[in-house]
C-alpha cells in the first residue's frame, strides 16, 4: 500500500479562531478487493467545519492539529490494524481561517471476517473541547458463488489524478460524502463503486450489465427519472463512477439500488444503500438580501447581540444557511446581519415571522439556563443543540450517580421531527453522558436517530469498560454492575 495523504478543505467564511470548540465529524467506510482478490478497507474522516480549535504561530498565522487513532480487532486478537497519527492544517492567514473541513482517508489491508472498529479523534489545541469517538461491528466477506458488488460510495467532488493520494481510485480523486445526505439544492448524486467475480460467474468473453436506480423507502416504487444501464465485458476488478439526477427526487429517506444482471436481462445479484435527501429551499433568496427588510430586527443596535441571534439559529440551519450565515457574521455589517435574521425567519414562517423568532428565542434562553456552561452556550452543547432542533423529550431520564457509571441522561422523543431534512421519525432516544462530571456538558453518546451519532458499544463506555474486552461481541457489561441504562434506554420513564 502507498503511503496515503490527507486532504484539507478550506471554505471562504469566517469565524473567531479564539472560541471554544466543540469537536464534530462524520466517519465512513467501503470495503474492496485488489486484481490480486485480496480484501481491504478504506477508512473516511470528516472533521466537521469550526469544531476544533486554532492556535496562533509566531509569525501570525493560525493552525489546527488533530490527533486520530483507528483500530480494528478480530475475536480473540488483540489488534489486526492499527494507526494513530495527527493532521495539521499548516500555516493558515487570519482571513482564510473561517470554515475548515478536515478531510481524511485511509487504507488497510484486511481479511475476511467479524471485525471490531473503534475510531478516537482529539483536538490537540484543546484537549478539553471534546473528542470523537465511533465504535462497530462489521462483517467482511465476499461470496464465492456469485458477482459482488462492493458497498456504494457517495462522492461529493472528483478530479482527475495528478498526484496519488489517499482519495485516488481508478484514475480519480474522489472526496466521498460521508453523510449520505443530499440538501433540497443538489440536483446529481454521484457514487462509485466495484464488481468482482464477473468472469467466474458468466465466463470470459461474456458481458454482463449494471442497472441502477433510487427507490423511495416509503413506497418502494422507483423514483422516476433515476434509472441508469451500463453494460461491460467480465473483468477480475469492474470500476466505475456513476452520476444520477435527482432532480424528481423529494424530500424523505430513499435507496440507491444497484444490479448485476445478465446479457438476458435475469437479475443474478444486487445491493442497496440508504440515503436521505433534504428539503428544498430557495437558495439564491438566502443570498439576495436586497429586497428584505429589517422590521422586528429594526431597533436591535449592538453587533454582539445580531451575532448571538445569528450563531443560535445553527440548530435549526441547513448547510447552506450556516454557511452563509458566517459570510454575514465576518462582513461586520449590521443591517446585512438584521437582515438575514428577517429572512432566515420569513422562510421558516411567512405569515407570522416575528412570533416564529420570538418563541425559538425563548427556546434559546430556556436551554441556557439548562444546558449552558461556562464555555459553551447551551446552543453549542448537545443537548442544547438536540433540544432546540427537535424540541423537547417526552421523557427525560437522568442518572447523575448511577454505581459504576458516569453520569448520564437518556431521552426519548415519541415522535421527532427533523426540521433540517423535514424528515418525520418515531419512538427515537438519544444517550448523553458527561465524561468530566464538574462541568455541565453532556456530550451525545449514542442515539437511534438517522444522521445522529451511534455507538452500539455505548453502554460499554459508559460503564468505563469501553477498552476492556477483545470479545467484539459484546456490547453491553451484563447486569451486575446494577446499571439501569439499557432497561431506560429500551423503556424511559
Amino acid at each position: 500500500m502507498k503511503k496515503l495523504l490527507s486532504l484539507i478543505l478550506l471554505a471562504l467564511v469566517g469565524f473567531s479562531v479564539q472560541a471554544q470548540r466543540k469537536l464534530k465529524g462524520v466517519f465512513d467506510y467501503a470495503l474492496f478487493k485488489t486484481e490480486d482478490n485480496m480484501p481491504y478497507m478504506e477508512a473516511y474522516l470528516k472533521i466537521s467545519a469550526g469544531s476544533f480549535t486554532y492556535k496562533p504561530n509566531a509569525n501570525g498565522t493560525y493552525s489546527g492539529n488533530v490527533e486520530i487513532t483507528i483500530a480494528a480487532s478480530s475475536q480473540g486478537s488483540k489488534l489486526d490494524w492499527y494507526d494513530k497519527y495527527s493532521l495539521n492544517t499548516g500555516e493558515i492567514s487570519v482571513d482564510d481561517t473561517a470554515n475548515i473541513s478536515i478531510m481524511d482517508g485511509k487504507r488497510f489491508a484486511t481479511k475476511e471476517g467479524k471485525f471490531r472498529i473503534d475510531l478516537v479523534v482529539r483536538d490537540l489545541n484543546s484537549p478539553n473541547a471534546g473528542i470523537i469517538e465511533y465504535a462497530d461491528s462489521i462483517n467482511i466477506s465476499f461470496a464465492s458463488d456469485k458477482p459482488v458488488i462492493a458497498k456504494p460510495v457517495f462522492i461529493d467532488k472528483f478530479y482527475k489524478t495528478t498526484s496519488e493520494n489517499s482519495f485516488s481510485k481508478s484514475g480519480f480523486d474522489m472526496i466521498p460524502n460521508a453523510t449520505g445526505f443530499y440538501d433540497g439544492e443538489d440536483s446529481v448524486m454521484t457514487f462509485y463503486t466495484e464488481i468482482y467475480g464477473t468472469p467466474e460467474y458468466f465466463g470470459k468473453g461474456e458481458r454482463f450489465v449494471v442497472k441502477y436506480h433510487v427507490k423511495n423507502n416509503e413506497t418502494g416504487v422507483t423514483v422516476a427519472g433515476t434509472e441508469g444501464i451500463k453494460a461491460s465485458p467480465v473483468q477480475n476488478v469492474f470500476a466505475s463512477l456513476f452520476p444520477i439526477s435527482i432532480k424528481n427526487v423529494g424530500p424523505g429517506e430513499f435507496s440507491l439500488v444497484i444490479e448485476v444482471r445478465n446479457k438476458n436481462n435475469e437479475l443474478i445479484t444486487s445491493t442497496e444503500r440508504t440515503f436521505q435527501r433534504g428539503g428544498r429551499i430557495n437558495y439564491r433568496a438566502i443570498e439576495d438580501l436586497s429586497t428584505v427588510g429589517t422590521e422586528f430586527m429594526a431597533l436591535v443596535e449592538s453587533r454582539d447581540s445580531l451575532v448571538e441571534f445569528i450563531r443560535c439559529l445553527n440548530p435549526i440551519s441547513k448547510n447552506q444557511e450556516q454557511t452563509f450565515s458566517k459570510n454575514v457574521i465576518k462582513s461586520g455589517d449590521k443591517e446585512m446581519m438584521k437582515k438575514y435574521i428577517v429572512s432566515f425567519w420569513l422562510r421558516k414562517d411567512p405569515v407570522n415571522p416575528e412570533k416564529a423568532w420570538m418563541r425559538y428565542k425563548a427556546q434559546v434562553a430556556l436551554v441556557q439556563k439548562i444546558f449552558g456552561t461556562q464555555y459553551l452556550r447551551a446552543y453549542d452543547t448537545d443537548r442544547g443543540r438536540v433540544f432546540l432542533q427537535y424540541g423537547p423529550p417526552n421523557v427525560r431520564s437522568e442518572r447523575p450517580n448511577e454505581p459504576f457509571a458516569y453520569p448520564y441522561e437518556i431521552w426519548q422523543y415519541n415522535e421527532l421531527y427533523n426540521p433540517i431534512t423535514e424528515r418525520r421519525q418515531t419512538n427515537r432516544r438519544f444517550v448523553f453522558w458527561n465524561r468530566e462530571s464538574a462541568t455541565n456538558n453532556y456530550e451525545l453518546l449514542h442515539s437511534d436517530a438517522l444522521f445522529e451519532q451511534k455507538n452500539e458499544r455505548w453502554e460499554m463506555v459508559l460503564y468505563g469498560r469501553g477498552k476492556g474486552t477483545t470479545d467484539i461481541d459484546q456490547v453491553s457489561p451484563g447486569n451486575g454492575n446494577g446499571g439501569q441504562s439499557r432497561d431506560l434506554f429500551n423503556s424511559p420513564r
